[in-house]
């Protein structure tokens, strides 16, 4: 058992549970707070996270395809060439029809 700030004794559990808290905004009241449960309920921390790894990806994917070759591809580009074939052949694994919105995803090529 560990000690709290305060001398009580915290158990690993509560520990844990406690670093495991998202940081969430209430929007029915405009206040973070921790406990908050509904619908009108953002999750800042993960919100922060989800746009900052879609942002890295947005920009090394752009870097890359400014900076492609036809000849002999950089280890970047053999990288992201592996990540865009295997979500082509995911798409075409899970979804064998035809859709507006993920039909553009599913390549027709090989």
């Amino acid at each position: 058992r560990m000690a709290s700030g305060n001398g009580e004794a915290v158990s690993s559990t509560d520990y844990v549970v406690h670093h495991l808290t998202n940081l969430k905004l209430d929007l029915a009241t405009m206040t973070l707070d921790s406990h908050a449960k509904g619908f009108w309920v953002l999750h800042v921390d993960s919100m922060f996270f989800a746009l900052l790894t879609g942002g890295l990806f947005l920009w090394l994917f752009r870097k890359v395809a400014k900076t492609a070759t036809s000849g002999v591809p950089s280890g970047l580009q053999n990288f992201v060439e592996m990540i865009v074939d295997f979500v082509d052949g995911q798409v075409k694994e899970t979804f064998p029809g035809t859709h507006p919105l993920v039909a553009p995803l599913k390549s027709n090529k090989r």
